[in-house]
């Protein structure tokens, strides 16, 4: 996604666009398009303020219950683009660019803020119960009918003292 930089002026603006998975270089499973992104603009004298508001449908499998859920991924990055050499830095919040430049390429910035915020555990709910250990039911429709036999010995005392009390 480019952005025109002549096109903005000093009051707030915002471009709405939908973008593929392709042109943004992912092939992350899961995510499915179109992409929707917000950039509000900003323009005071020396630079402009961008603030994207990024959204991606996302179809998963959960990794608890391995039932397939579908969720939306949100999540925004904000940064200045200036030509005021003395903001100039090594930093991801600023893009610096000359004087002579009108267009400024964003879709490197969108696509690792999407790998960014892409969940490391894909889980259907908080609460999922997931799979039992033994039998392999879904214990999020239910109790299953296993008995718990595998009792760590290291435990076994606990338990004689637990039917003690009773």
């Amino acid at each position: 996604m480019k952005l025109k930089l002549s096109s903005f002026s000093k009051e707030k603006q915002i471009v709405r666009s939908n973008l593929s998975l392709e042109s943004l270089g992912l092939d992350e499973n899961g995510l499915t398009d179109p992409v929707k992104v917000e950039v509000i603009t900003d323009k005071n004298n020396s630079c402009l303020t961008v603030e994207c508001k990024i959204e991606v449908n996302t179809k998963y499998d959960c990794d608890r219950c391995l039932e397939p859920f579908d969720s939306v991924l949100h999540t925004s990055i904000s940064f200045i683009i200036t030509s005021d050499s003395h903001m100039k830095a090594d930093t991801d919040e600023v893009i610096f660019v000359t004087s002579g430049d009108d267009e400024v390429d964003i879709t490197k910035k969108i696509r690792d803020a999407i790998l960014l915020a892409v969940p490391y555990k894909k889980v259907c709910s908080p609460d999922c119960q997931g799979l039992c250990s033994s039998c392999g039911k879904n214990l999020n429709e239910g109790p299953c009918d296993c008995k718990d036999q595998n009792i760590d010995p290291r435990w076994e005392k606990l338990k004689k003292l637990k039917k003690m009390e009773d």
